[in-house]
């Protein structure tokens, strides 16, 4: 059995790997950590060159994406979103689990290092170390969301069957104690789920009380009046 001696690309120590084995593309390495950091700086240089460049600055990933446009890369056997990947090399340390890339263009698929920023890294959210090691990605996603008007609410939500016209209409109805079977009648698309929770503030909270109506309020009012009498 032949034996070939060849040198880490990435260690510079000298192994031997078998002649057929190299005729089959194996060997490259003298070990698995190494191959893995040779696949890693394979990756690192094919991110840098997998981009179409924008007049805005932003670079919009060419390969796979996930769910909200993000992309994704897979290294060494672990697939995660590449503006992590970006973001840890341009902050010199590893994301924490709470710790969410987030962009300043507003641009799902851009890969500019320059419009990535970590919230706590800036201070953007103002927390204290305590809070830091608490902070979880839907809490760094929401806070941005809303500081965009990026929330799927009212009208915006891809499930909702009801309007901002109607949702006023119910709630004059509530206020002027109308009983919710009228209420059903007159829109047959509204459940009982639905109507509880336009009633308790649970859904449809940026449409106002007509007369600053507040239902809690009145429940309130109802229940010492019972007990009065």
């Amino acid at each position: 059995m032949a034996l070939i001696t060849k040198i880490c690309p990435v260690c510079s120590t000298t192994y031997q790997v078998r002649e057929s084995a190299e005729k089959f593309g194996q060997g490259k390495t003298c070990s698995r950590p190494c191959f893995y950091k040779k696949q890693r700086a394979e990756k690192d240089t094919e991110i840098l060159h997998k981009y179409v460049e924008l007049e805005n600055g932003c670079k919009i990933w060419k390969g796979g994406t996930g769910y909200g446009g993000y992309g994704h890369v897979t290294i060494n056997g672990k697939t995660t979103e590449i503006t992590r990947v970006i973001l840890s090399k341009k902050l010199g340390r590893p994301l924490s689990k709470g710790e969410y890339a987030l962009h300043t263009c507003d641009t799902p698929g851009c890969m500019n290092e320059d419009h990535l920023y970590s919230p706590l890294e800036d201070g953007q959210l103002g927390l204290t170390e305590h809070q830091k090691m608490r902070v979880s990605q839907k809490q760094n996603m929401g806070r941005d969301a809303k500081e965009r008007d990026r929330f799927q609410e009212g009208e915006r939500h891809y499930r909702t069957k009801l309007t901002n016209e109607i949702v006023k209409h119910i709630k004059d109805m509530v206020s002027k104690s109308i009983p919710d079977m009228y209420i059903k009648k007159l829109y047959p698309i509204l459940t009982t789920h639905s109507l509880s929770g336009i009633k308790n503030g649970w859904t449809w909270r940026h449409i106002p009380w007509p007369n600053g109506y507040d239902p809690h309020s009145y429940i309130l009012k109802e229940e010492n009046i019972s007990r009065t009498n």
